[in-house]
Order: C-alpha cells, then structure tokens, then sequence
C-alpha cells in the first residue's frame, strides 16, 4: 500500500529517509528504540541496501553521543570547561555530528553568531579534531536549540529556542533598539528571515515594535526591548508562537509544494479505500502514516486546494474524490 501511495520504491524510500531526519533533527528527545525498530521492519520490506543511508543516520546519533561524552570530559580535564563565562558540560551542551553524506539537505539560514556562542564551537571542534585526526567539523548554525535565561527587571525568565533567536537577543541586550536592516547587517541575514526570529520574541512579550513606516517596508521597521515583566507571554513556547506565525504568512508558505504531493497521495488512498471521510479522520491518519507534526489547519488547506481543482467534493462534511 506504501509503495503504492508514492508510486515506486526509490520514492517512498527516500521520503522515508526526509521525515526521519526532521524527526531526528527536531527533538533531542526522541524514541530511539522505536526508530530502530521500525527502520529494521522495513529493511525486510525494502532490502538493507536501500535503506542503508537511514541506518547510518542513526548510528550518527548514538556516536554523537560517544563524542560529546569524550570531549566533555577532555574539555574539563584540561581545564577549559568555562567558556565565554559559560560553564559548559553534558548538561547544556549537546552536539549532533552528522556525516553528510547520508542526510537530507539541511535547510539552512545564514547568520552570524555572538562571540561567546562561537567561543565553544571553536573549543569543541579543536577537542574534536584532536580526537578524531583528520576530521573537522562545518557547523550548521542555524539548526539546534539553545536554553537561556532572559533577565527582565528582577525576573528571569527561561526559553529554548534555535541558535538564531539567541542571536537576536543577545543583540537586543547590547543595544535595546534596532532598525530590522541594521540588525539584519549586524548578524549578516535576511531582513525577512530576521523578522520572522523577532516576532517571535514580540509574541512573548519581550520585544515590541515602536516604528512601522508602511506594511511592506520590512527593513525599515523598528523594534525595542520590553522592560516589564509583566508583560511577557510565558505560557508560549517556540513552537506554538512559530505556528501562529505561519498562519499569518503566505498559503505557499502553509505547505511547500513537495508536501501538498506527498499528503494528496496518501489522502487520494485513503478515500479509494474509505469513501468519504470527515476533515478530523484524513487529519488523523495523515498524521499516523505522513507526518506526525501535521495540522488540521495544514490538512484544510490541502483539502480546500483540491476541492478548488476540482479533484474532492465536499458535503455535509465529508469529502470523496470526485470521480
């Protein structure tokens, strides 16, 4: 049935691989011992070859745990575990070392990073090329998370958050007042993709915006930092602000065009097999079988666009393929 959603082996194998590795990248707490387990499942399916990529995806995760263990232990033996101020150990300091070859690409987004988080990458890959000889590492600093503590009046406040988002308040506590274009020289980025990291910190309360000069004049906007504690948002995290973000973008940015291809072939399945099926039951299953982190509101957009092409009827609350 798999293979017959994605229309060959080579495709599902391959958007296997891609949602694997989003899961992996994600969350540092995830169930390995599920992973392995179903990736061993479908090696009997599909052939180890095939899914030999996969396996070693997660074998870089269990060895970054090896490496992170031994470098941490050599950083403190030598006397350098503080960093920048920092004190660094298992406790708050994770690294994944991925061998390229075998990932998805990674999205990444261009930044430069405050000194002091540079400080312990420059310790950590000098530990590691000591460990591992002639190997190095290419940081990817946009991706992972990072937890702060943010001091607002005689409050501190804890959030985690990705290497970007600190970048930004870091910035905000050297100079409390930014024009989005400066900000954006200052870090080396996008202005676009920079606003996107100070809304956030906007919807939690601690930044506010104080100039706007038209709604499409994005570089020139202006931002400050909030100094009452009582109006933070604390009961927010990144992902819940990041998903009221993306319902005030662009309906391109709801689902990405690969996406809307991969869920209409399982949706399209699912309704040959049970006729006409309510918004909530293609949303439940798309998550079981696609993509667990998939919206209902992701799944209305899919299932709007294709009765809008004519390719799903709608009534009284159903949908069917339109035959």
């Amino acid at each position: 049935m798999l293979v017959n959603i994605y229309g060959s082996k080579d495709m599902f194998v391959n958007e296997y691989k891609s949602l694997l590795g989003d899961r992996l990248l994600s969350s540092y707490s995830f169930n390995m011992e599920k992973e392995i387990r179903n990736l061993e499942l479908l090696k009997l399916k599909f052939g180890e070859q095939n899914l030999f990529a996969c396996e070693a995806m997660l074998k870089d995760i269990s060895e970054s745990k090896r490496i992170n263990a031994n470098i941490l232990e050599q950083l403190k033996q030598t006397g350098v575990s503080n960093i920048s101020d920092l004190v660094v150990n298992a406790n708050n300091l994770k690294c994944l070392i991925l061998s390229e070859q075998f990932w998805p690409k990674l999205k990444e987004e261009k930044i430069e990073l405050p000194p002091q988080l540079e400080q312990i990458q420059t310790k950590f890959m000098k530990s590691y090329e000591a460990f591992k000889g002639n190997r190095t590492l290419v940081w990817k600093n946009s991706i992972g998370l990072v937890r702060i503590e943010v001091e607002i009046g005689k409050q501190t406040f804890e959030f985690e958050v990705s290497p970007i988002h600190v970048a930004v308040m870091v910035k905000f506590q050297e100079k409390e007042t930014w024009m989005v274009s400066e900000l954006a020289q200052e870090l080396k980025m996008c202005s676009f993709v920079l606003k996107k990291k100070i809304l956030y910190w906007k919807a939690q309360g601690l930044l506010k915006q104080v100039s706007s000069p038209n709604e499409d004049d994005v570089p020139n906007e202006v931002y400050t930092l909030v100094k009452d504690s009582n109006k933070l948002n604390k009961n927010k995290n990144l992902i819940e602000i990041e998903e009221e973000l993306e319902k005030t973008q662009k309906v391109s940015d709801v689902l990405k065009e690969n996406e809307i291809g991969l869920y209409w072939n399982f949706t399209q399945s699912m309704l040959r097999s049970g006729g006409c099926l309510p918004l909530e039951r293609i949303h439940a299953w798309l998550k079981l079988y696609a993509n667990p982190n998939l919206t209902i509101e992701q799944v209305k957009f899919l299932v709007d666009l294709k009765t809008k092409e004519q390719l799903l009827k709608y009534n009284a609350g159903l949908y069917r393929l339109n035959k």
